[in-house]
């Protein structure tokens, strides 16, 4: 279902809430989002509550610890989106913003604020959860109010690279050049974590999966002599490949079947999916 943007539309599941798994969604809509994530199905002592609501000229979100009594325990990670990228793939200084969010998210985890769990294992709660925000957000389309959770899960990886003593932005995080590439419809993501996603193993070796004519003109120079809709060109279009990357290769090669939130919402999947 698609939502009709511009028009007040709400989506309150259910009476109270509805619980799928191990995450919880109070309410979603054009908006607002927010609910609840258990760990481990709920056996854990603690959980990770979410939010994000537009306030003022930004998409502000935030994820909170708190106990299983429902004691609040701290801010784990928080982020501002420009309101104008709302329905934009690409966000205004992005990696500025994640950079600068994980330097505030290792101070709360090295200060030992968030006791019930280690940051590894945060981290892997908030990226477990992204995945799971994605497929139950879905009548919600294209719109980074949907996203702005799911950023978090990158903020917390950036954060324990910097507490694993990353001191340089290209190490706590670069962006994906398929990210950065004028035409691409990609969500950004630190190619630190690519390799962190589960997929199949990696093909051997790249080749032309399409035929777009003569490709070596000297405008085409960056293109590998692939076609644009070929693995490891950046972004997706007819023709030859203006630009091609070692990481847009293996962003391609995880977003096969647009499996996962990063791939972003203009993703084609691949025949066969």
């Amino acid at each position: 279902m698609k939502m009709v943007w511009g028009v007040a539309v709400m989506l309150v599941l259910a009476a109270a809430s509805v619980r799928a798994d191990d995450l919880q969604l109070d309410v979603m809509q054009d908006e607002l989002l927010s609910g609840e994530y258990y760990p481990n199905n709920s056996n854990s002592s603690w959980y990770i509550k979410f939010s994000a609501k537009v306030e003022g000229e930004d998409i502000v979100s935030v994820c909170e610890m708190h106990d299983v009594q429902g004691m609040y325990l701290g801010d784990v990670t928080a982020l501002k989106i420009p309101y104008r990228n709302k329905y934009t793939s690409k966000i205004d200084h992005m990696r500025t913003r994640v950079i600068d969010a994980a330097k505030t998210t290792a101070k709360v985890l090295n200060g030992s604020q968030l006791p019930p769990a280690t940051a590894d294992d945060i981290a892997e709660a908030l990226w477990n959860m992204a995945d799971n925000l994605a497929n139950k957000t879905k009548d919600m389309g294209s719109n980074q109010v949907r996203f702005a959770v799911m950023y978090h899960s990158i903020i917390i990886r950036a954060a324990l690279r910097i507490m694993n003593g990353a001191k340089q932005t290209k190490d706590i995080c670069q962006a994906s050049p398929d990210y950065e590439y004028a035409e691409s419809s990609s969500l950004f993501i630190c190619t630190q974590d690519l390799s962190h996603l589960k997929h199949s193993p990696l093909p051997h070796r790249r080749q032309r999966r399409s035929d777009c004519g003569n490709c070596r003109s000297y405008k085409y120079r960056y293109g590998l002599g692939l076609c644009g809709h070929d693995w490891g060109c950046c972004s997706n279009y007819a023709g030859c490949c203006y630009f091609a990357h070692r990481f847009c290769y293996l962003h391609d090669w995880f977003c096969t079947c647009c499996r996962y939130w990063i791939c972003g919402w203009r993703c084609v999947p691949d025949h066969g999916c």
